[in-house]
């Protein structure tokens, strides 16, 4: 097949952090009760984690990335296999430099969640990898 010449793309990698919660009971969790994942980081961002709010409203569960300023991330939150694109989450008080990068899903009914992730796409993030929390 031969080759067209195109304008460099932006390099731009992805990177993918899952993290394992089947073991977790979720029952006993209300309203703004969450849970955090182990910290982890992405390049030279230092910190980051998942928090989960199994509860967050009525037949809503919330995921977000916790960053600590807004970094220019894009990314891809999942929820056992559901997908949503995460947003920048207002938030008043607290530390005004950290960022949370979060999307709503349907709630399970029973609260048993399996696997939780996302997916980055940033100009400076390694250049394609993955990993798991437990």
């Amino acid at each position: 097949r031969p080759m067209s010449a195109r304008a460099p793309a932006p390099t731009e990698h992805s990177y993918r952090v899952e993290w394992d919660v089947a073991a977790k009971d979720f029952s006993g969790y209300t309203g703004p009760r969450s849970v955090d994942s182990p910290s982890f980081n992405l390049g030279s961002a230092v910190g980051l984690h998942l928090r989960f709010h199994p509860a967050w409203e009525a037949g809503v569960c919330l995921l977000a990335v916790v960053a600590p300023d807004d970094l220019g991330l894009v990314c891809r939150l999942y929820v056992d296999g559901a997908c949503k694109p995460g947003k920048p989450l207002p938030l008043s008080g607290g530390n005004s430099l950290t960022v949370f990068y979060a999307a709503e899903f349907p709630a399970h009914c029973c609260h048993h969640y399996q696997n939780l992730a996302v997916d980055f796409q940033w100009h400076s993030a390694p250049r394609h990898g993955r990993l798991s929390l437990t």
